[in-house]
């Protein structure tokens, strides 16, 4: 298994050498509402010499999440998770407090998310229970 180097968690407390049981629980049993009043969202990172990959996810307050994966490694990869179905359609999430719109088809549901975590642990590499997309690939909806 892999060391995560930190896991900053919705409140932004800092959590270095984080268990894998830590991070799931926080995904399991924590109620994503409170997220807003933190920084919205968590993060696991890896560090190496020149090196930088992470796992982001931000949840909707429905028991999904909007997931982002940035590597480093292949040419400053930034990938986001994109739902199997076809989703129209935005929804408000809040990030460090304000509210950003994304569109509804970039969220997934929670188990998968946990899937994705389990798998970032074990391999640093995006997660097969996630499809994936391209931050370029993505029509962003006008932001003001």
């Amino acid at each position: 298994m892999t060391q995560i180097d930190e896991y900053f968690d919705a409140e932004g407390i800092i959590h270095h050498k984080p268990s894998l049981d830590l991070v799931i629980k926080s995904i399991s049993e924590g109620n994503q509402t409170s997220w807003e009043y933190g920084s919205g969202q968590a993060a696991l990172y890896r560090r190496g010499d020149q090196t930088e990959i992470s796992l982001v996810f931000t949840p909707s307050g429905d028991n999904s999440y909007f997931v982002q994966y940035f590597s480093s490694l292949m040419d400053q990869v930034h990938l986001m998770s994109t739902s199997r179905v076809n989703i129209t359609g935005t929804s408000e999430i809040f990030v460090g407090g304000d509210p950003w719109q994304v569109p509804s088809k970039l969220f997934v549901e929670k188990s998968l998310v946990v899937d994705a975590i389990r798998d970032f642990y074990h391999n640093e590499k995006p997660s097969g229970h996630i499809e994936w997309i391209r931050d370029n690939e993505i029509e962003w909806p006008n932001q003001e």
